[in-house]
Formats: C-alpha cells, sequence, structure tokens
C-alpha cells in the first residue's frame, strides 16, 4: 500500500470523483487521501479540466448541492493546486498523443502533472505509466 505524505501528487478526475462520492471499494480514500490533503501532508496538483470533468455530472442530474461541494473541494489552497490549461500543456498534450496516442483529456492530466513536478499519479488509469510516471491506483493509497 502507498501513502503520499511529502510527495507532489497529481490527482486524476476518478480519483477526485471516488473519494468525494463515497464509492465503497475507495473507501480508503477518506483516510488516504482526503484527510492527509487537508492536513497538508502532501501537495495535490490537478488541472482545470477537473472542474468541468466533475461538476458536469452534478449540474446534469440538477444536484445544486452536490455540485456546491464539488466546487469547494476544487477550490485552490496552499497544498491543493488547480493548473490552467497553458500553452506549455497543450504543446505537451502534442507530445504524448503522438508518441503514445492518449485521448485528449487524459494527455491534458498527464501534461499538466508532468510539467508541474508530480512524483506520482493518483489514477485507475494504469495506461499513463506509458509515459514513464509513477501511477498509483486509488485503491492502493492508505492513511
Amino acid at each position: 500500500m502507498v501513502t503520499l505524505a511529502g510527495k507532489r501528487v497529481y490527482l486524476d478526475t476518478n480519483t477526485i470523483i471516488y473519494a468525494l462520492e463515497g464509492f465503497s471499494s475507495y473507501a480508503n480514500l477518506k483516510a488516504g487521501l482526503l484527510e492527509p490533503l487537508d492536513a497538508g501532508a502532501f501537495v495535490a496538483v490537478t488541472s482545470e479540466l477537473t472542474i468541468v470533468e466533475t461538476v458536469v455530472g452534478a449540474r446534469k442530474a440538477g444536484q445544486a448541492s452536490h455540485e456546491s461541494v464539488l466546487r469547494a473541494f476544487l477550490s485552490p489552497t496552499s497544498n491543493f493546486i488547480i493548473e490552467p490549461i497553458s500553452i506549455a500543456v497543450l504543446e505537451k498534450v502534442i507530445d504524448l498523443r503522438s508518441q503514445f496516442g492518449f485521448k485528449v483529456p487524459d494527455a491534458i492530466h498527464l501534461a499538466t502533472g508532468i510539467l508541474t513536478g508530480c512524483d506520482v499519479f493518483v489514477s485507475n488509469d494504469s495506461a499513463w505509466s506509458k509515459a514513464g510516471v509513477q501511477v498509483i491506483d486509488p485503491s492502493n493509497i492508505r492513511p
């Protein structure tokens, strides 16, 4: 099992959804991800794309209170950084798509994490490791 203490951690959208929506198979994320993040045990990074990918489901379902919870979580803090989709990110996306064939959203997440110096990527998408990054499945996160 993996702890994130002291690391710069990229959070994929799926990890954030699992953590906030209480999926039983990812119950470990409260103690292993959310609580340590809140305590400042590690720095988390995600892309602005994550805002779209997480909030759209709540908006589509007319769940305003859930949308508010998601937006509150996705507010930047000193240890949770929401990175913009910059020209540098888009250039890296081109590289990742041409080398590995990643879909645009995956390439945006990977490019963002790579360019911001993330040590690990928490995602259930093991194919990301093709880009030479360490991918940790959310189910393996422990306090």
